[in-house]
């Protein structure tokens, strides 16, 4: 076993579209895993987005979205059996 950690740092789409989002974080996590990390960091807020001016007040974000989203998320972790920041 080796001592080297091999981690990915990206930079994906942050959008008001929640599912988009979680499909787009998925995506980035396969191609994470096929060139060998172990550890993927991802940007902050980068399921829900992260300016404020993409949703006029917080009521009108898709707060059950963003649940499937996390869940569709831990899934797809699970199945790579890898870190995720």
């Amino acid at each position: 076993m080796s001592d080297r950690l091999v981690m990915a740092i990206t930079q994906s789409h942050v959008t008001a579209d929640v599912k988009g989002n979680s499909r787009h974080i998925c995506e980035l996590m396969i191609q994470a895993r096929d060139v060998g990390a172990r550890l993927i960091h991802l940007p902050e807020a980068a399921l829900s987005r992260y300016v404020k001016s993409q949703s006029p007040t917080w009521g009108s974000v898709d707060w059950d979205e963003g649940e499937d989203g996390l869940i569709r998320i831990i899934n797809r972790h699970a199945n790579l059996k890898y870190g995720l920041l």
